[in-house]
């Protein structure tokens, strides 16, 4: 057997790294404190020292002193003493350590290898699934699925912070907001919403929720065009539409000119040199990575999410998710109970932001119940799970207000259908607010632009629709006008 075969063999372990964990604790017991949190007794790979430390374990639960002699009486009362390994065993941990200050770095090494045994097993199993399971490849996928994202819950350990760690830190920003009279966040462009917010939070789980054709992609794609023109990094996860159908709505929003007649070339070389060339410019200079999988994964965003962080020089400001419950999930219990799956949903995403410590904007749809009842939705609304409300923090509603019905005048036929307004009068609806005031934000939407504004005032008259050399009469009847009005 050569070298690597032995290697392939022998499951990941570092004996040196388990024998001075237990040492230091016997030198200074106080360390236990330090690192339960990091490690357990499953995490050691010799029976004898899986043994000894879950002994220590209980020991100090229990708040007993913990020495040489005190774990040497307790194990010869347990009868336990000689599986161990003996006195000569515990003298030998005792002797060999090299420092109790370094148990936490002990334990971390402890726990990594366990870690990489657990993958190890992991590969042994896939391939055992692979070869004799009966099940099916979409199975034996969401089988080991669940269980490696189970394993990368439990990858990191952050310690306890205390206060005189971030005085430091709270001064600098504040310092630094003084100074710039800005946001402690991201700003998303609407000036209201970041009065409410402070813009979006670092780790803030926000969802924008809407009933389908109501605008929560434009409204994304809005925001992620401030953030973007602003030098930050989007990462967008998109469910439903292609990069190029985004980028496209891009290009209408920041060009002014309808998609509908990009796409049929219907535009002047003027146009072209005029509006096109300089907003395919400005896209150009956009850092933004678009992530097209239909069938992406909780664990598969997580995945891409960390890639994207260690291949980009500005790492990533905000994550957007288009949307919710177009997210495949690796659980079993996914075809048992889809509240609990989108649950599940719901919890890695908001700890994918804490991890990345980015803003996560999730777009979510709603029930129909606000709809059937003629009213403005309301949390309960949120569609398939309440876990979505206890996991946000901040839970934002788009809803369009209906116009009211015009007086006919007399001699009108009632049946003539009144065309609906180029821009829509919307409701930004900031229903939850864990960390500030909630409320509600009044907009205009442009829909051949598929661009919000706050106040009518806001506007900048940059549309272009009546140009010469182009059509202006355009059935918005017609088939081929649908894409242009999902929103």
């Amino acid at each position: 057997m050569n070298e690597n075969e032995e290697k392939a063999k022998t499951p990941p372990f570092s004996q040196a790294a388990e024998e001075a964990l237990l040492g230091a604790v016997l030198l200074e017991s106080d360390v236990m404190a330090d690192i339960v949190d990091i490690v357990g007794s499953s995490d050691f790979y010799r029976p004898q020292n899986k043994k000894i430390f879950e002994h220590l374990t209980k020991m100090w639960e229990n708040r007993e002193p913990i020495d040489i002699i005190t774990l040497q009486e307790s194990l010869k009362e347990k009868k336990t003493l000689i599986k161990v390994g003996g006195a000569v065993y515990l003298d030998q941990l005792f002797d060999n350590v090299p420092s109790s200050q370094n148990a936490k770095r002990y334990a971390g090494i402890v726990h990594k290898m366990a870690l990489r045994r657990e993958i190890a097993n992991l590969g042994q199993n896939l391939i055992d699934l692979a070869v004799d399971s009966p099940e099916t490849s979409e199975k034996i996928m969401d089988v080991v699925g669940q269980k490696f994202f189970s394993l990368t819950q439990l990858e990191s350990v952050k310690d306890n912070v205390k206060m005189k760690e971030m005085i430091v830190e709270l001064q600098e920003n504040i310092e630094r907001l003084m100074k710039d009279k800005g946001y402690s966040g991201l700003e998303t462009g609407f000036r209201r919403l970041d009065n409410m917010l402070g813009g979006f939070q670092k780790s803030d789980f926000i969802i924008l929720a809407a009933r389908p054709s109501v605008g929560k992609t434009a409204m994304a794609l809005n925001i992620l065009e401030e953030v973007t023109r602003n030098g930050g990094h989007v990462l967008f996860f998109s469910l439903e539409m292609s990069a190029q159908q985004l980028a496209m709505r891009l290009l209408t929003s920041i060009s002014g000119i309808n998609s509908q007649r990009i796409r049929r070339g219907n535009i002047t070389r003027d146009v072209m040199d005029e509006n096109i060339m300089p907003a395919l410019a400005i896209m150009d200079g956009m850092n933004i990575t678009f992530n097209e999988n239909a069938t992406i994964s909780p664990l598969g965003i997580r995945s891409e999410a960390r890639k994207c962080m260690l291949k980009s020089e500005n790492k990533i400001d905000l994550v957007i998710i288009d949307y919710i419950q177009l997210i495949s999930s690796y659980s079993a219990r996914r075809q048992d109970n889809r509240v609990q799956e989108v649950s599940d949903i719901s919890r890695a995403l908001k700890s994918l932001g804490r991890e990345l410590n980015v803003p996560i904007l999730a777009l979510s749809q709603l029930s129909r119940a606000s709809e059937k009842e003629n009213r403005e939705p309301v949390l309960s609304d949120l569609r398939e799970s309440g876990a979505l409300e206890q996991d946000s923090d901040v839970v934002m509603f788009l809803h369009r207000v209906t116009p009211r019905a015009k007086k006919k005048k007399p001699g009108e036929a009632q049946d003539v259908q009144e065309e609906e307004p180029k821009i829509l009068d919307m409701k930004l609806i900031v229903a939850k607010h864990r960390n500030g005031p909630t409320g509600v934000i009044k907009m205009k939407f442009e829909k051949r632009r598929t661009k919000f504004f706050v106040e009518t005032q806001e506007q900048e008259d940059v549309f272009v629709d009546d140009v010469p050399g182009m059509d202006s009469d355009i059935d918005d009847s017609s088939t081929d006008q649908i894409d242009e009005y999902e929103f």
